[in-house]
């Protein structure tokens, strides 16, 4: 029983290992974006941090709208509001960093379309002037 408790142990560690934060290079700040859905209160809410290369926290900002957005709409959401701020204070040179591969290529695609959450894709895409 104890055995098995520490192979489990063992294994979150690794698991933890594989995700740690990566340190963009020395010229650059990352701001790491994630989203959260709460079903019994129908809210969405959306979480960034702003590190220097270092790992040292420079900003952050997080969010709680009353509404229930799907995955990628709250994901989104999150790397807008993380935009806005971070040019309201003038701040360049940021890799932001998202878990949801879906946004992040949308953000990337040159294709648009008419749903809420291409046109929250649109939005981002003019900030970051892509």
């Amino acid at each position: 029983m104890i055995q098995g408790f520490h192979e489990d142990e063992q294994q979150l560690q690794q698991q933890n290992q594989a995700i740690q934060w990566q340190q963009p290079p020395p010229e650059f700040m990352k701001c790491n974006v994630d989203a959260s859905f709460y079903d019994t209160a129908e809210a969405t809410g959306w979480e960034w941090c702003l590190r220097d290369y270092q790992g040292r926290f420079i900003l952050a900002g997080s969010n709680l709208v009353h509404t229930k957005l799907n995955t990628l709409e709250g994901e989104a959401m999150g790397i807008k509001e993380a935009i806005e701020e971070i040019m309201q204070r003038g701040l360049s040179y940021v890799i932001f960093e998202s878990d949801s591969k879906v946004v992040v290529d949308a953000i990337h695609s040159r294709q648009d379309g008419l749903s809420e959450f291409s046109i929250l894709i649109f939005h981002i895409k003019n900030l970051l002037m892509l």
